[in-house]
């Protein structure tokens, strides 16, 4: 079988500065009732948006001449089938007209070099494909930024560094739109593809017709099960092997066939012409919570956020009950029982499993404690025998404190909008590093600090 990777989401952007707590945490076992704080970073950051950075990636399974269904596979199997090294361990944010990556213990990962005004058609950071330049075919989805109509910039895996390339190699719209897929079928407990007949013209003909083929699907899948005349029955839930989980209720709507359900799926019906959505589970194929919401998230780590018609987000758990309130203008998919969540231009990372502690309300934007403060960048304690080379100020909210000048070094703290005495300077990783204490070493760009020499 031969297969093309194809299609990306692009994704929204969202803003921030962080000055929390950024150690990783620990969750209590739901059977142990344990304090558990409500933040890992406060709710303290200025913001205007924010979105999980979450890349999508879209594969046409190919059977020689068959061009099946787009498979979907969203954050939880992003290394299914090795085509992206990516973590969903990160978001893309934005402050002012400067756009970063963070994970969620508040690390920054990348900053872009452009502001997004001047970036390609002004969409700065975008998932796209990269394409190799030895030959036509296209590779892993990528993360990238094309700045002119001649280059582009595309990102590693860890998000540390970036590689110019040709503009006309990072493919954003793959499609025309004019394109008409195949589907992803079940036939007597093997998957393939269903395809319409056609005539000598080409034209579809009355039937369908139906090959067996490798199909690599996550743990399950939206498939059209047909029976031997290859004739669609239902629209059914399986796993790789070819076992079906459950049916689609016939009176809703889901989404196409060969998209990746991550044990829960979201619906409406048919005869709903507002499409109020509910969660279902993708074992049972029964709905977990009642058609009432205008937009749901994915299931991570046993919650999923949702929003209600009002435009505000909350969290679910597995049982379909609301774990919080609907208290946040945006939120993201959980990660390692983390999200990071917004609400009246302020936003933190909270502590999802806090809710076993009971129903999160109002309440917690006055709480106050969370994982681990941040250590805080001390001038008092820098050495007094090194002879002071500058100063630099900090232009962004939160600035990673480093060991040693190296974007692998261990962070010691963050540093934010205030001015530093510079002992030492050093070029490593692709910026200025700039030595501001003892073992305390920041990194630098134009966007990010500004130095002046003494």
């Amino acid at each position: 079988m031969d297969m093309k990777k194809i299609g990306a989401a692009f994704l929204s952007v969202s803003t921030l500065c962080l000055n929390g707590c950024m150690q990783k945490d620990t969750h209590a076992s739901s059977s142990v009732k344990e304090t558990i704080h409500t933040w890992h970073v406060l709710p303290e950051i200025e913001i205007s948006s924010l979105q999980a950075l979450v890349p999508f990636s879209q594969q046409t399974i190919r059977n020689g001449e068959r061009e099946a269904a787009m498979l979907e596979n969203q954050n939880g199997t992003l290394n299914q089938f090795g085509d992206t090294g990516y973590t969903d361990n990160a978001l893309l944010l934005q402050k002012d007209d400067i756009q970063m990556i963070y994970d969620y213990d508040g690390n920054l990962l990348y900053t872009t070099p452009d502001k997004l005004e001047d970036t390609y058609l002004s969409e700065g950071i975008v998932a796209a494909y990269g394409r190799k330049k030895s030959d036509e075919n296209y590779f892993s989805i990528v993360y990238g930024t094309r700045v002119s109509n001649e280059k582009a910039y595309i990102l590693n895996a860890s998000f540390t560094s970036q590689d110019e390339i040709a503009a006309q190699e990072l493919i954003l719209h793959p499609y025309d739109g004019n394109q008409v897929f195949d589907q992803i079928a079940i036939k007597n407990g093997k998957i393939g593809i269903l395809y319409h007949l056609k005539n000598k013209a080409g034209e579809d003909a009355a039937g369908y017709g139906f090959e067996e083929c490798d199909v690599p699907i996550g743990d399950m899948c939206f498939a059209e099960k047909v029976n031997s005349n290859n004739e669609p029955l239902k629209q059914v839930v399986i796993d790789k092997q070819g076992n079906i989980i459950s049916e689609v209720p016939s009176e809703v709507n889901v989404k196409s066939y060969g998209t990746f359900v991550n044990g829960f799926y979201s619906c409406y019906q048919k005869t709903d012409n507002d499409k109020k959505l509910a969660v279902i589970d993708a074992r049972s194929g029964k709905a977990i919570t009642e058609y009432q919401y205008k937009s749901v998230g994915y299931f991570e780590n046993g919650y999923c956020p949702v929003q209600n018609r009002n435009g505000k987000w909350a969290y679910i758990n597995a049982n379909g009950e609301e774990v919080t309130d609907f208290l946040f203008d945006s939120a993201s998919a959980i990660y390692e029982g983390k999200a990071w969540v917004c609400n009246d231009g302020k936003a933190g990372i909270l502590n999802i499993d806090a809710s076993k502690n009971g129903k999160l309300t109002n309440a917690i934007f006055s709480e106050q404690s969370c994982d681990t403060p941040v250590k805080a960048a001390n001038v008092e304690e820098k050495e007094e025998s090194e002879t002071v080379i500058g100063t630099v100020n900090v232009n962004i909210s939160t600035l990673n404190i480093r060991k040693t000048p190296s974007l692998s070094a261990d962070k010691v703290g963050v540093a934010s909008l205030t001015t530093y005495d510079v002992f030492e300077k050093s070029d490593a990783d692709g910026y200025t590093w700039y030595k501001i204490g003892d073992n305390e070493w920041i990194a630098g760009n134009n966007e990010w600090v500004t130095y002046t020499e003494k």
